[in-house]
């Protein structure tokens, strides 16, 4: 094998690493540690080999609504009777889920 097919061989196996790193979430300067390079270079080959986008931390993602938002959400609109009628089972789930948990606090602390 000629030294330029073995250094060729060698890159495909290091984008396939990268590549696998890169989805499986591992952050950008544990690759970079890895790779024994610094971390503007990982974020380089991110950009050259057209990787996904990724938050810098998992904590950054908004929220999902609670079924709380959801309920103080359809406050004040005019909905269809169906709609209404929906949003008063959504109020009392709600008011269940909160009055289980001030009963669970409750019986700890009694």
């Amino acid at each position: 094998m000629k030294a330029s097919e073995a250094s060729r061989n060698h890159l495909r196996a290091d984008l396939v690493l990268l590549h696998q790193l890169w989805a499986e979430g591992v952050p950008s300067s544990e690759i970079a540690n890895r790779f024994g390079v610094a971390y503007s270079t990982v974020t380089k080959w991110a950009q050259r080999y057209k990787l996904p986008r990724r938050t810098l931390h998992p904590a950054d993602e908004p929220e999902a609504p609670t079924p709380e938002d959801d309920a103080a959400s359809l406050d004040g609109l005019a909905l269809s009777p169906w709609v209404e009628e929906r949003a008063k089972v959504v109020r009392g789930k709600a008011l269940r889920q909160q009055a289980a948990r001030g009963a669970m606090q409750h019986a700890k602390q009694g």
